[in-house]
């Protein structure tokens, strides 16, 4: 049987840090009692570890019923402080990677040094061929690459290993091309892909990338998320429909929700009322989705015939907010 992403979250999270973080809870055999951290009271709130993970009740807020860690989450307004709900020992200083260990502050400050490089030499810089191709050729608004902190690499070099923090590798390969960079919704580098112009294969990941979602930030408060299959489409939504809902992207077909962290990344889409996903006209794009709407019971929406992309759509003059609103009236969505 798959595991939904609200199993998967629920497994995860350490709902026992996050409920002591606001009321004080005493152990009683296997629960642990004390006020409720949303109606208070004295001994009214119950919470244990079962074997899908924590599940709690109260006796006056609770509706007669158990509750899961995700449901807290929802009632108590989302994780603002993350890492008091990760399990303890889940975010070690150095973490191993297929290189050996990396050190992931000195990764950060090397990727937040190159992503300022790249925006600079993409918007700035005397070589403009990569801007006009993004704004001119595919229609993208400079507002939302600059928005999302898109950038270009002019020189392909190679950088010291222990430059990024790895202990193991002595060289980091930094192709020319477009860069993309994954960000946390505080600015934390998740990931860095750069798009190299005529070559196989088109995307490249910096070593030491980790899984993430391109647009997490557009997420916050949104009860509908449009997924778009990468990232330069997710560009093209954002600029037309962002002011209508959250637009993201995993950054590839292949890619899945089950492989985030769901801790760190999983509570808009638990959140959500709906989830869209707007893949490829092309094989490997219908099994994403299909692959991905099992999991999530997410819509598939098939783009119409003889587009391969939504940026194509946006290229050739479709309007993507109208077009969005018939499909929001046709699935009975709300934005």
């Amino acid at each position: 049987m798959v595991e939904s992403i609200f199993e998967k979250a629920n497994r995860e999270i350490d709902l026992l840090s996050l409920a002591s973080r606001s009321v004080t809870l005493r152990k009683s055999g296997q629960w642990y009692t004390g006020p409720c951290p949303f109606c208070g009271g004295r001994d009214r709130f119950n919470l244990k570890q079962a074997d899908k993970g924590w599940v709690w009740f109260c006796r006056k807020c609770g509706d007669g019923k158990y509750h899961s860690a995700v449901d807290f989450l929802l009632r108590s307004g989302g994780m603002r402080d993350v890492k008091e709900a990760v399990r303890p020992g889940r975010e070690p200083q150095a973490a191993k990677t297929g290189s050996g260990l990396i050190d992931a502050a000195r990764w950060q400050a090397q990727a937040n040094r190159f992503i300022d490089q790249c925006c600079y030499d993409l918007f700035l810089g005397d070589y403009q061929k990569p801007l006009q191709y993004l704004t001119l050729n595919r229609k993208l608004r400079r507002e939302v690459l600059l928005g999302e902190l898109v950038g270009y690499n002019r020189l392909e070099r190679y950088e010291a290993g222990d430059q990024w923090g790895f202990e193991k590798q002595k060289r980091i390969w930094l192709p020319r091309g477009i860069v993309f960079p994954c960000l946390f919704s505080n600015l934390e580098v998740a990931s860095l892909k750069i798009r190299r112009p005529d070559h196989h294969p088109k995307y490249y990941k910096i070593p030491g990338s980790q899984p993430g979602v391109f647009g997490y930030r557009n997420l916050r408060f949104t009860s509908l998320i449009a997924m778009t299959e990468g990232e330069i489409d997710c560009l093209t939504l954002e600029g037309e429909i962002g002011d209508l809902t959250g637009v993201c992207t995993l950054g590839s077909a292949s890619d899945d929700l089950m492989n985030l962290d769901l801790v760190r990344w999983g509570f808009p889409f638990v959140a959500a009322k709906a989830i869209c996903l707007f893949y490829d006209n092309d094989d490997s794009g219908r099994r994403g989705a299909q692959r991905l709407g099992v999991i999530y019971k997410a819509i598939c929406e098939k783009l119409p015939d003889g587009f391969k992309d939504l940026n194509e759509m946006h290229c050739a003059g479709v309007d993507l907010p109208a077009w969005f609103c018939r499909l929001v009236e046709k699935h009975h969505l709300g934005c």
